[in-house]
């Protein structure tokens, strides 16, 4: 499954590396009732995209990234994303984790839509999967309730 995300600029994508890798420690030592889902390997995984979405940033602006990814580690890894950002908004509301909420946000949004589209794309289990979390997605200026 090919999945790109950007252009978009890379002091966004670094901000959300800054975020992710907080959050990553966080969630690895107190994973809480996300546990089950929050696997060593997702964490690992995530771990592994945010180290190549910083070369990335740090190597061009604006910020581009592309790969050919197993559908189902996205489904299972994106899921897990899914169910962080429901308890971040949970934690946080509307003012978002600490650091820079705006200068993130390009970055967030494109990283969510291209894995959703990626998804849509292989069609099946992985497309429904997709319409169901493009459908409840928590962040509030989430509104692509539709195909990219």
């Amino acid at each position: 499954m090919h999945v790109e995300i950007g252009p978009v600029p890379a002091e966004s994508a670094l901000e959300y590396v800054r975020l992710a890798r907080e959050q990553l420690v966080v969630l690895r030592e107190q994973p809480g009732d996300l546990a089950p889902t929050l696997t060593p390997y997702v964490l690992d995984q995530f771990s592994g995209w945010v180290d190549e979405w910083e070369a990335a940033a740090l190597d061009a602006d604006p910020f581009s990234w592309s790969a050919e990814l197993d559908p189902e580690v996205i489904e299972h890894t994106f899921y897990a994303f899914f169910l962080v950002v429901q308890k971040i908004n949970d934690t946080y509301g509307e003012s978002g984790p600490p650091g820079d909420v705006d200068l993130r946000r390009p970055f967030r949004l494109a990283l969510t839509r291209a894995v959703l589209d990626a998804l849509e794309a292989e069609g099946d289990s992985f497309a429904e999967f997709a319409g169901h979390l493009r459908a409840y997605w928590p962040d509030s200026d989430f509104e692509d309730r539709g195909p990219g």
